[in-house]
């Protein structure tokens, strides 16, 4: 079939984003026994299926692509700007998707007859420039975000002490069973937050715990996943539980089992799931319960920062939003 050289697309890279690489790629001769087809820089994509259904991002390379993601160019940019098509049809997510009914996809009939506004060409040019700069503004702060992140990691990492064994330092332990219909989706006073494998599933009138653990979840295609949670809560039989031993800071325990990557001791393909017996003859490095304490401080000072920065990254797709409505409404 020849090498995989031609670089391909799937519908779930639809993420209101710009597409600079994929790391996707099909044959030539692939290409030509196929219903794929080519896309030019400066298309958007929408992709017509799947989870990010409705969804678009704009291209900036050549790439393939088959019938799961429509492509939007203009005919003309003296009339219309690829950017300006681009940037709205991601502010018409909301309508595109009600439009659907009760069809689970999208198809290029419904894509055609959307309409958007056209003002002036220079009106265009003011609306794509000023959304341009929240951009580049967003792509700055995740630049910053990323580097932080990455610096507590490994910062943590390089922190030497004693070799312990995994069950030297917690005990994991599943908590208990609950029926589904037991869990409600809405909070209310006199229910408890109810945690399984993944994260939060809803709210319950039993609790496990009571206090500050961090969870990870046992079973699925996730699993391994670690979620720091406070309070009284409910934690299901497909969520491990770690409780630390003496010497050991809870919050640090989290950062460590964060950091161990633990999907990666996941047995079982069907159903992925972890073993505590598999899990307890792992060995870490665990510093003197003073150092650790030093080590969450240094954190908590950078989780401070990235949780600044995430809020402002917040606030940028409403004043992305107010310049389209400033210069069409």
């Amino acid at each position: 079939m020849g090498k995989c050289t031609v670089p391909w697309l799937k519908s779930e890279v639809c993420k209101e984003i710009e597409i600079l690489n994929t790391d996707s790629f099909i044959s030539e001769q692939g290409l030509k026994n196929s219903n794929a087809k080519y896309l030019n820089p400066n298309t958007t994509l929408i992709a017509l299926v799947g989870a990010t259904k409705g969804k678009t991002a704009f291209l900036k390379i050549k790439a393939t692509t088959n019938q799961n993601i429509g492509g939007i160019s203009s005919n003309d940019e003296n009339i219309v700007l690829n950017k300006y098509i681009y940037y709205n049809l991601k502010r018409m997510y909301n309508l595109i998707i009600c439009d659907l009914g009760q069809y689970d996809m999208l198809n290029l009939t419904q894509i055609k007859n959307i309409k958007i506004p056209l003002p002036p060409l220079d009106i265009q040019q003011k609306i794509v420039s000023e959304i341009e700069k929240f951009e580049e503004q967003e792509q700055r702060i995740n630049k910053e975000i990323k580097q932080l992140q990455e610096q507590i990691e490994t910062n943590f990492k390089n922190i030497k002490g004693k070799q312990k064994r995994l069950d030297e330092v917690c005990e994991l332990k599943s908590g208990n069973f609950v029926k589904a219909s037991d869990i409600n989706k809405l909070f209310s006073s006199e229910l408890y937050p109810c945690y399984g494998g993944n994260g939060l599933r809803g709210y319950t009138k039993t609790l496990t715990n009571d206090g500050t653990f961090s969870l990870v979840g046992r079973q699925g295609a996730l699993c391994g996943n670690v979620h720091l949670v406070s309070g009284k809560f409910h934690a299901t039989e497909h969520a491990l539980v770690a409780y630390p031993k003496q010497d050991i800071d809870n919050i640090w325990l989290y950062y460590q089992l964060l950091f161990m990557n633990l999907n990666q001791y996941a047995t079982g393909t069907a159903q992925p799931g972890l073993s505590v017996m598999n899990l307890n003859p792992i060995e870490i490095s665990v510093p003197t319960i003073a150092e650790q304490k030093k080590i969450v401080s240094a954190i908590e000072k950078k989780e401070v920062k990235i949780n600044e920065l995430k809020e402002q990254i917040a606030d940028l797709p409403k004043q992305k939003q107010n310049i389209l409505k400033k210069y069409l409404e």
